[in-house]
């Protein structure tokens, strides 16, 4: 045994590299993403509700506060999408060395900060367990991946939704998620994330 090796070690005094950096912001996207999904949940049914509701979440969302809470979901998910695919590139073999890992990293960090510029320019721009069915290291790769599509696809649509439709009524709203290729996409959205959460707790429980 290496009597040299670390006994105790204190987090606060280690020299992180910018790799454990960007993995580590990777796992609080996706927290703050299943926070904001959630909320967002919420807002649809009530948005869905009657038409007053509809109307006290369309003057809601003009506020400062809301507006915030939407730049910073869009930017956990810009985030969050581009550590994703820096860990797709790698599970192609890509970037593996450590010059590489530090390089993916650098242009990940740029990315994302690129893309939360861009976040917030569109975001102040609009007014349990899971059953265990015998899981492995495959279908947990493809669930993760599909759910980062599945997220993009949603928000893209909803974002772009609202910002060609700043007039929008309560009937126009309603006809929308009445639609049944809608209710479909706002179910297979909030099963994925809470899967996938559930999978990223994992990961950190066994990194910590």
């Amino acid at each position: 045994m290496n009597k040299k090796r670390p006994v105790n070690l204190d987090i606060g005094t280690i020299q992180l590299p910018i790799t454990s950096y960007v993995s580590i912001l990777h796992r609080v996207s996706g927290v703050v993403l299943f926070a904001a999904i959630a909320v967002f949940l919420w807002v649809l049914d009530a948005s869905l509700s009657s038409e007053e509701s509809f109307n006290a979440i369309k003057d809601c969302i003009g506020s400062t506060f809301f507006q915030l809470i939407i730049w910073a979901s869009l930017a956990a998910l810009a985030y969050h999408l581009v550590a994703g695919v820096r860990h797709l590139v790698m599970d192609f073999g890509v970037g593996e060395t450590l010059e590489g890992g530090r390089l993916g990293a650098m242009i990940a960090l740029i990315a994302a900060a690129v893309l939360i510029v861009l976040a917030g320019v569109l975001g102040m721009g609009m007014i349990t367990n899971v059953t265990s069915f015998g899981r492995s290291g495959l279908s947990d790769w493809i669930l993760q991946r599909a759910t980062a599509v599945v997220m993009t696809v949603y928000t893209v649509f909803i974002t772009v939704y609202l910002l060609t439709n700043p007039d929008m009524d309560y009937g126009q709203w309603l006809a929308l998620n009445s639609h049944i290729s809608m209710k479909v996409l706002n179910v297979l959205t909030s099963c994925l994330l809470r899967y996938t959460h559930g999978l990223d707790c994992g990961q950190y429980s066994l990194i910590m």
